[in-house]
């Protein structure tokens, strides 16, 4: 799970709007299951366009 905290809904929508589909868990973050490289490299530019904080805990994992 990628972890966005309160930003949740504001990231899944973002990735929405990319064409990525994930699974949002308000308050927590959101679940992503990629198969296609290219979905993979939209969800990483959604991830590092999104607030630094974000970003910063989506390298942890």
């Amino acid at each position: 799970m990628a972890a966005a905290g309160e930003r949740t809904l504001d990231f899944a929508a973002a990735c929405d709007r990319a064409g990525v589909v994930v699974r949002p868990f308000a308050g927590e973050g959101v679940r992503v299951t990629i198969g296609e490289t290219e979905a993979n490299d939209i969800f990483l530019k959604v991830a590092e366009g999104f607030p630094r904080t974000f970003s910063r805990r989506l390298k942890d994992f």
